[in-house]
């Protein structure tokens, strides 16, 4: 059966299209709901952690004013100074305990957030690499279309030219006892092409590492890390009401 290799273009040119549209609506999905509620959530966090150190630093602060004005004073609570360096304690202590009471609340906000921007991320990143393995394809069988003769051709003058590294050929030119071992033996003949491409292709520095393919645009989860990221045991876990520490 004749190998046709338009109608496989025009399937994987078709497949690649839908997988775009796939992509460009799960990138949508997250770019507009959990990934950017979880960044500002998460900048809220980490802003509140920077002042509930500074607050505990000048509670540190004011509490050894007040020890150093508690004993100059005589030990009397009624000295001013000393009065006024228990208020500044106080107040520092009272302001970092609020800090972190709220600090511990959006710590379990920024959770539930994660589990929701983790789930639309696994969403994402599976429509991405759904659709680079569709561009790859489209990629292969436009190349078949362009040379894919040319190399066929070489392929099948090479299926009858004997291998003299291969255990299969016969010095009397006899076929093979079954069909298996005519497939390894033109696998055999067949492998300085195969071998080439596979030297050619590794040359590439698209071999090396995967290249951003500008159609697909740049996968980007924003604020959420890898680090962030919850696996689908974590995310159910935190939706029954859960920990899945970040």
């Amino acid at each position: 059966m004749t190998f046709d290799v338009q109608h496989h273009a025009r399937s994987a040119q078709a497949a690649l299209h839908e997988a775009l549209a796939e992509l460009a609506r799960a990138r949508t999905a997250y770019d507009n709901d959990a990934g950017p509620r979880f960044a500002q959530a998460k900048a809220a966090q980490e802003l509140l952690g920077r002042k509930i150190k500074a607050a505990e630093a000048e509670a540190d602060a004011a509490a050894d004013a007040f020890h150093a004005a508690f004993a100059s004073g005589g030990f009397e609570s009624s000295d001013a100074a000393t009065r006024s360096a228990l208020n500044r304690k106080n107040d520092a202590q009272a302001m970092a305990e609020v800090m972190r009471v709220a600090h511990a609340k959006g710590a379990k906000e920024l959770q539930a957030l994660a589990a929701e921007a983790s789930r639309q991320a696994h969403t994402y990143a599976a429509a991405y690499e759904r659709a680079y393995t569709a561009y790859a394809k489209a990629e292969g069988y436009k190349v078949l279309q362009e040379a894919g003769e040319a190399v066929a051709r070489a392929m099948a003058l090479a299926a009858h030219a004997p291998c003299s590294t291969s255990t299969h050929e016969d010095s009397l030119g006899r076929q093979p006892s079954s069909a298996a071992l005519r497939e390894e033996m033109v696998a055999a003949r067949w492998a300085f092409i195969l071998d080439g491409l596979k030297a050619m292709a590794e040359g590439l520095p698209e071999y090396s590492a995967r290249p951003q393919v500008e159609m697909l645009g740049v996968f980007d989860l924003g604020a959420l890390t890898a680090q962030d990221v919850l696996t689908p045991a974590q995310i159910h876990k935190v939706q029954r009401g859960g920990e899945a520490v970040l």
